[in-house]
Parts: C-alpha cells; sequence; structure tokens
C-alpha cells in the first residue's frame, strides 16, 4: 500500500478487526457501490483523483484484513492458505509490519 496515508491503511485495518466508526473513505466506497453512485455529481472523470485513490485503498485494505482476521481467529492460516491467498497476505504483511511500528 505504498503511497496511501499510513493513518487511513491502519484505520481502516482496526476496523476490520475491532470494528467501531469505520474511516470516511470506506463509508464513501461502500455507498458508491450500495447506491450505484460517484460521491459527487458527474461522471468518473469529474471526480477528484485523490479522494477515489483513497477509497479504493480503504475498500482494498478492509477487504484483505477482513479475509486475514477472519481466517487467523478460524486457526485456519497455513502455507496452503497464505500460497492461495497471496494478495491478502501481502497486505496483511504491510499493515502488520506498520502496526509494528
Amino acid at each position: 500500500m505504498p503511497g496511501h496515508p499510513f493513518s487511513l491503511v491502519l484505520a481502516v485495518a482496526r476496523y476490520a478487526d475491532q470494528g467501531g466508526q469505520a474511516p470516511k473513505e470506506l463509508m464513501t466506497a461502500w455507498d458508491c457501490q450500495r447506491y450505484h453512485c460517484l460521491p459527487k455529481a458527474g461522471g468518473l472523470e469529474d471526480q477528484l483523483v485523490r479522494t477515489m485513490a483513497r477509497m479504493r485503498a480503504a475498500q482494498n485494505v478492509y477487504d484483505a484484513m477482513s479475509a486475514y482476521y477472519l481466517a487467523d481467529k478460524a486457526g485456519a492460516i497455513s502455507i496452503e492458505w497464505m500460497q492461495r491467498n497471496r494478495q491478502v497476505m501481502n497486505i496483511a504483511a504491510y499493515v502488520l509490519t506498520q502496526q509494528a511500528k
């Protein structure tokens, strides 16, 4: 997730693990999916690139960390699981490394 603010990545990962209040970017991404719309009036090219990138990052981190935490709590993380879920593990490794700092 290089290029995305640590605070957003960590906030989304924390939400995926502990719940609470979802970060704004994640809520906006969910609203866009739910209502089949963009955050601002107009087409895709009318949207702020930064907003769209932060929404994508938030959704990607949430999806990956939710899968990781679910598997971890179920005791299902194995070499085979990690090989089948390489993208999840790449994001989880990044997040866990940042959390440890």
